[in-house]
């Protein structure tokens, strides 16, 4: 198999994202389930957090700088969305637990005071997400493919499993 990308370095998503490894916060979720139902909405949460474990799993949090310090979504004063969120959480929280065998949020307001956050008044947690460093991550990929006598080449951008 060989991989092949434009540039010197891989350029594309994976190395511009926000850094951040995620599933969804409440109100996407929520919203994901008015929009295409709950089956949708747990099979696209489920491929990714599969995708998560999987890459920490084959590259290791160190080499992708994975901290699973948590995710948060805020709600301000008067925030159209808070009730909306509100009322689906707990079925929310009851539909994740089929993927991940715990509840996944929580409500978090002493957070609103130990992170400073004035306006805010109401704050969803979870434990289960944080940041990593999209390129260490590339770079670990790039070790990884070289280590296994993968080519590689920055003339084309494509997938071969030709070589």
């Amino acid at each position: 198999m060989c991989w092949w990308w434009s540039g010197d370095h891989p350029s594309g998503a994976s190395v511009k994202n926000a850094g951040f490894a995620c599933f969804g916060s409440p109100s996407e979720l929520l919203a994901d389930i008015a929009k295409e139902g709950t089956d949708a909405m747990l099979h696209r949460v489920e491929e990714r957090w599969l995708g998560l474990q999987e890459l920490r799993q084959e590259l290791g949090d160190a080499n992708i700088g994975f901290e699973g310090t948590g995710g948060h979504e805020i709600y301000r004063a008067g925030d159209v969305l808070y009730p909306q969120v509100a009322e689906g959480f707990d079925g929310l929280n009851t539909s994740l637990r089929s993927i991940f065998g715990k509840t996944v949020f929580h409500w978090d307001h002493d957070a609103i005071n130990r992170f400073g956050l004035r306006g805010v008044e109401h704050l969803a947690r979870t434990d289960l997400e944080g940041p990593i460093d999209t390129g260490n991550m590339m770079r670990a990929l790039l070790q990884k493919a070289v280590g296994s006598g993968r080519h590689l080449s920055s003339e084309n951008a494509h997938r071969s499993d030709r070589g």
